[in-house]
């Protein structure tokens, strides 16, 4: 609560969020109720990065707002990455890949409503909210055929024992390398603030090969060069 000093760290999250952030957590937002407060640049930043479609505008918006942990809710729109996180997880589909720089830490529990979604009805699998951190990834590296698409997949349960799976893909170039970016450590996190754990390795598969891959924390967090012998 210095005024003087850096803050340890920012935290991008829906503006109705913002007070409950600054004062339970004692974190710094870029968007509260009484944003005028806050000044226009920073809120201009968060709110582009909420609308972001691109992983790479979004990591780029996080990083002018030092904001390394972003908080995801019903608000979100389901096309853009804060959307893509909250309602699967930052998991691909088979027509595009996963967000290979966020991870999930913790979510709320099951049947609540956000403070932007109070004149709703709840439903039993509704998640109010979602923490998740920006990390670098381990970069994983794979030679196969030129225009081959290698997919990854790891089962994962939250905080709240909720089971779900992040899928990612790359095509291999015309070297015929493919480069995937995986969020996930295949051991427990030490960090006391991460609650999901992974309930499987990585299962690899690209061409008529299934391989099986394990990722250290350190791998995710100082993105390292991964690579199937």
């Amino acid at each position: 609560l210095d005024g003087g000093g850096e803050p340890e760290y920012g935290v991008i999250s829906p503006a109705n969020l913002g007070h409950a952030i600054q004062y339970e957590a004692r974190r710094p937002t870029a968007t509260d109720p009484f944003w005028w407060y806050i000044g226009p640049e920073n809120w201009d930043r968060s709110m582009a990065f909420q609308e972001a479609r691109d992983e790479a505008a979004a990591l780029q918006g996080a990083e002018a707002l030092g904001a390394p942990y972003v908080v995801t809710s019903e608000e979100a729109l389901p096309s853009s990455v804060v959307g893509r996180l909250h309602f699967r997880d930052g998991s691909g589909s088979a027509s595009r890949p996963g967000l290979g720089h966020f991870r999930l830490l913790a979510e709320s529990a099951g049947g609540g409503l956000g403070l932007g979604s109070i004149f709703q009805q709840s439903r039993p699998d509704t998640v109010a909210y979602k923490l998740f951190q920006i990390v670098p990834g381990a970069r994983l590296e794979v030679q196969t055929e030129p225009g081959t698409r290698v997919a990854a997949r790891i089962d994962l349960q939250t905080n709240q024992g909720r089971e779900f799976s992040y899928r990612t893909f790359a095509e291999a170039d015309e070297s015929g390398r493919a480069v995937l970016s995986l969020p996930y450590a295949t051991e427990r996190s030490r960090d006391p603030e991460s609650r999901v754990g992974a309930l499987s390795v990585y299962g690899i598969r690209f061409a008529d090969q299934s391989r099986s891959l394990r990722v250290r924390e350190a791998d995710v967090m100082e993105g390292r060069r991964l690579r199937l012998e």
